[in-house]
Parts: C-alpha cells; sequence; structure tokens
C-alpha cells in the first residue's frame, strides 16, 4: 500500500478523519479477533502508523458516513459514539465488534 498517497489524497479530499477511525476500527477488530494471521503482526503495524499520521492532521468538523441525517439522529449518534469515533469526530456507531468477518 503506498501510504503517502492514500493519506495524501485523505488530505486533499477532507476525509483523514474517516480514514483515521477506519483505520482504528480495523486495528481494534484485529487485536480483538482470535483468529491466528501470520501477517497480523505486520498488519497491526502499517495501521498503527496509519493512525498515527493522520492523528495531527484531524479535522476539527464533526463528519458522517450518512448522506443524510436529521437532526435527531446526528444527536443520538453524538451521545452514542464511542471514544474512537469521538476522537475521529465522527458520528458514527460502528465499533470492532460490528466487524464479523476479520480476517
Amino acid at each position: 500500500m503506498d501510504m503517502v498517497w492514500l493519506i495524501r489524497q485523505a488530505k486533499v479530499h477532507d476525509l483523514q478523519n474517516r480514514l483515521g477511525f477506519v483505520a482504528t476500527l480495523a486495528r481494534l477488530a484485529l487485536e480483538s479477533s482470535s483468529t491466528a494471521q501470520p501477517a497480523r503482526e505486520a498488519v497491526l503495524k502499517v495501521l498503527k502508523k496509519l493512525e498515527s499520521n493522520l492523528a495531527g492532521s484531524r479535522l476539527a468538523k464533526e463528519d458522517t458516513f450518512m448522506k443524510r441525517a436529521s437532526e435527531a439522529e446526528l444527536e443520538w449518534l453524538r451521545e452514542s459514539r464511542s471514544q474512537e469515533a469521538r476522537f475521529w469526530n465522527l458520528l458514527t456507531d460502528w465499533r470492532p465488534e460490528h466487524l464479523s468477518y476479520v480476517s
């Protein structure tokens, strides 16, 4: 993976918070997975590096993965989001346990 290109593209399109959150979500899911993988440690290292590289350029504005949401939905997400989603300023209820196909 060309991480430099990926990060640059995320920043150009103001998507660094989304990418950072997805990397965090993937890392947490992989860390909690009991599946033995030959490349597990290498993948964890890449995800941690991606998170670290994006953390310094987090956007202050809140974002969501949804195209449209009512104010009630947004308020519920604000109150229900995980600590990781809060860190990345994302309004989402996605959690590692929602990823059932971690391999």
